[in-house]
């Protein structure tokens, strides 16, 4: 691949972004992403990293997970397709990937989307009461609100949605809400979606108002009450991995 044209930081991440949306089943290298914007691979590195909260081989991961939690939906396709088509030559390696980020085998995540078209996902908590609890508001329109929403607020141990938060509720309408904290998992992360969505919809949103708390928040420590605000998923956010619905178990 040849070095491209030297861009600023937001125009990096874009098209280092977009070059990783057209090739999820090649084999892209931290060097080609950065000749591709013109950067050493340190800088590039630190830079993409700054902007996204993820190294550009996680954030290139995340999307083939992405892609083929969307395959495994709406395709029949063999497991072993969806593992080549987002570009893992093994299996093995690509199903223990996809469980860990998403929080559900390959093959249980067809299993799940069945199960939510049969039983719609209702609110519920995984929580442990004995937490010190956090009030928290979401930040919610009037206009987002005429329509009947659920939203998860969850605790994850990283401020991005990978892998299943170790905590947290799906409520059903604006809140506020008085949420116990969690050990080791400091980082709130949220996302609202319509109560009827469709099974793909919940397990792989296309268009969901995202929401994340910017400082890490301590049992020790909680603060009084924290704000959410909620805006439409940026299309370079970290897509939202976590396989909600299968908390519910």
């Amino acid at each position: 691949m040849t070095r491209g044209e030297r861009k600023d930081p937001p125009e990096l991440v874009a098209s280092a972004i977009s070059l990783m949306r057209g090739h999820l089943s090649d084999g892209l290298s931290v060097a080609d992403l950065a000749d591709h914007v013109g950067y050493s691979r340190y800088h590039f590195s630190r830079l993409f990293a700054e902007a996204t909260g993820l190294a550009p081989m996680e954030y290139l991961a995340a999307l083939r997970f992405a892609e083929a939690k969307r395959l495994l939906m709406v395709t029949d396709e063999p497991v072993i397709d969806v593992c080549a088509e987002v570009g893992f030559s093994s299996l093995s390696t690509f199903s223990r990937r996809f469980r860990d980020a998403v929080g559900t085998a390959p093959a249980a995540l067809r299993r799940l989307a069945v199960d939510i078209a049969e039983h719609p996902v209702s609110p519920f908590e995984v929580t442990d009461p004995s937490q010190p609890r956090v009030l928290v508001h979401l930040d919610l329109t009037a206009e987002t609100l005429r329509m009947p929403r659920h939203t998860w607020i969850g605790w994850y141990p990283r401020p991005v949605p990978i892998g299943l938060p170790a905590a947290g509720m799906l409520l059903a309408g604006g809140g506020p809400v008085r949420l116990p904290t969690c050990l080791h998992n400091p980082w709130l992360l949220a996302v609202s979606m319509l109560a009827d969505a469709d099974a793909l919809d919940q397990l792989a949103p296309s268009q969901p108002l995202v929401a994340v708390h910017r400082r890490p928040v301590t049992p020790a420590a909680p603060p009084h009450q924290i704000v959410l605000r909620f805006a439409p998923a940026d299309p370079h956010n970290v897509p939202l991995l976590s396989a909600l619905a299968s908390l519910r178990n």
